[in-house]
């Protein structure tokens, strides 16, 4: 199989043939690519190449889970200590402060059990946290904090839905 290049000096474009790409990522109808390259050929063809080899790095994995339990409870600590160094048992921002901290400490204990039930139902209840806030507060400005919700949100979608696996 020989690889054919076109490169276009005007536009800077070079043309593969689908058979000279070293993955099989493309249905067999797709003949050739176009990629708009920025500086010359050779160093963006050996840019484009690298990055249709890339493959995710499986042993990060389990670092990461325990980066994103960790980034639970900072983000915890950052938007709702103020409301728990001052408990006022008769305010809802209280009681919702302390079952986002209960909730956070229950995900991060549940990495250290062997089922996933402490970790799923963490999750759920901080997922439902969340979704309450960001209607509750609802509003990009400066110094809403609804964006943080999102990705707190999104920390505990993903422990819901993958538990404590360690894959």
């Amino acid at each position: 199989m020989q690889q054919r290049y076109i490169i276009t000096p005007t536009w800077h474009t070079i043309i593969l043939q689908k058979d000279a790409l070293p993955l099989k990522l493309f249905s067999p109808d797709i003949t050739n690519i176009s990629v708009i390259l920025l500086h010359n050929a050779a160093e963006s063809l050996i840019l484009y190449q690298i990055f249709l080899c890339m493959e995710p790095v499986k042993a990060f994995f389990a670092l990461s889970t325990w980066m994103l339990r960790i980034a639970l409870l900072v983000m915890v600590y950052v938007l709702f200590f103020s409301a728990l160094r001052s408990p006022d048992f008769n305010s809802i921002p209280f009681w919702i402060a302390a079952g986002f901290a209960l909730f956070s400490m229950l995900l991060f204990i549940g990495a250290f059990m062997k089922k996933s039930a402490l970790t799923v139902v963490s999750a759920l209840f901080l997922l439902l946290g969340c979704i309450y806030e960001v209607v509750m507060r609802f509003g990009f400005n400066k110094d809403n904090p609804v964006a943080m919700f999102f990705v707190f949100g999104a920390i505990a979608m993903f422990f819901f839905s993958s538990g404590n696996k360690k894959k």
